[in-house]
């Protein structure tokens, strides 16, 4: 029960500590000194940390860190923050040292690493999330989605999309809502109701999209381009900055003239699609 975390910021100061908890041997070494965690040893260098473990978790910012310091490491397990192209490519340099590696996206803050609400997605080699199953379920919820190790990168950039859509969705509410006095904390809990019905549309449109079938749905394109239109209208009069909606009327207003303003709402991944390069797949 040996294991190296390369890496103290908040992250990784945590994911040290909860290893420390549950009885883990636990080496740490930080680029920075000064950084401490209770009941870890704590190395001079990288490359001491790393002698001392048969598993390294890099919670450090980026890939490219992390290669320049794990180069003698037996197995890796990768948490820096990256693109999918970056996963590859520190999983081609991990293969051509013999380092079996892990890539990893955190779902977390630091205050409830090793709690229910904090999920890691993990990809790349199997063998090395079998054989450290136990310790990493211990920090998070471990979901492992393939050999592929560009994939928990790919999975964390589409769950980054649908949070700051939601973000910046719930700011500009704020700034409308500004413009007649209403505070905040007035506001959240009914954001919170009607984003609990939205989530649960997803389902639906999820569906239509899994088909290739848009015909029929409930919120075809034509009428959330009214609405959406209604909305900038709304906030240009009230002075409110519009350019969180802009985008999607665009969006919308492309997949109309496209004729299919009948369609359903989710028929826009088309449009999102070929702008990616990639042809359309309408069933």
């Amino acid at each position: 029960m040996k294991v190296t975390v390369l890496g103290l910021g908040q992250m990784g100061a945590a994911i040290a500590a909860a290893l420390v908890k549950a009885g883990y041997q636990t080496t740490v070494w930080n680029r920075s000194p000064g950084k401490t965690v209770e009941g870890t040893d704590h190395a001079t260098t990288a490359e001491e940390a790393i002698a001392k473990s048969p598993v390294v978790i890099a919670a450090v910012s980026d890939h490219q860190t992390a290669r320049s310091i794990s180069g003698t490491a037996k197995v890796l397990i990768n948490l820096a923050t990256g693109t999918p192209e970056q996963a590859k490519e520190t999983a081609d340099w991990a293969a051509e040292r013999g380092i079996g590696y892990l890539d990893g996206a955190m779902l977390a803050i630091p205050s409830n690493v090793a709690t229910p609400e904090a999920h890691f997605l993990y990809s790349g080699s199997k063998a090395v999330f079998e054989d450290n199953r136990e310790m990493l379920d211990l920090l998070a919820t471990s979901i492992y989605l393939g050999e592929d190790p560009a994939v928990a990168a790919l999975w964390d950039s589409a769950l980054l999309s649908v949070g700051y859509a939601t973000f910046f969705g719930f700011f500009h509410a704020l700034a409308l809502l500004e413009t007649a006095n209403t505070r905040p904390s007035e506001f959240l809990p009914v954001a919170q109701q009607s984003l609990q019905g939205l989530f649960g549309f997803l389902g639906e449109l999820a569906g239509e999209i899994e088909k290739g079938d848009y015909r029929g749905g409930a919120s075809p394109v034509d009428m959330n381009r009214a609405v959406l239109g209604s909305l900038v209208g709304t906030s240009l009069s009230r002075g409110v900055n519009a350019e969180t909606l802009t985008p999607i009327r665009a969006l919308l207003d492309r997949r109309s003239a496209d004729g299919h303003g009948g369609d359903s709402l989710s028929s826009v991944i088309e449009v999102l699609r070929t702008g990616a390069g990639r042809p359309v797949q309408e069933g």
